[in-house]
């Protein structure tokens, strides 16, 4: 559980044994520790959802059968 990110950054600064955390910020920390807010860093600019090869912007063709069978929701008002 120590290692777990939850655990890492609910007890950071409180437990001596937590390592520093490279890829978040403490940025604001209430009087008695009770709300604790992070910033987390080196976030991509723009994220790329991965792409089937020779078909851009399509899903898998594995997925083909599944999403036929599919239902739309419709507004219950």
């Amino acid at each position: 559980m120590r290692e777990s990110l939850l655990y890492r950054i609910h007890s950071y600064g409180m437990d001596p044994k937590i390592a520093p955390l490279k890829l978040y910020e403490e940025v604001f920390t209430s009087k008695y520790k009770m709300v604790r807010i992070w910033k987390v860093l080196d976030v991509a600019e723009r994220y790329e959802p991965p792409r089937v090869p020779g078909h851009p912007g399509e899903y898998a063709p594995a997925l083909k059968s599944i999403l036929e069978k599919k239902r739309d929701f419709k507004l219950a008002f």
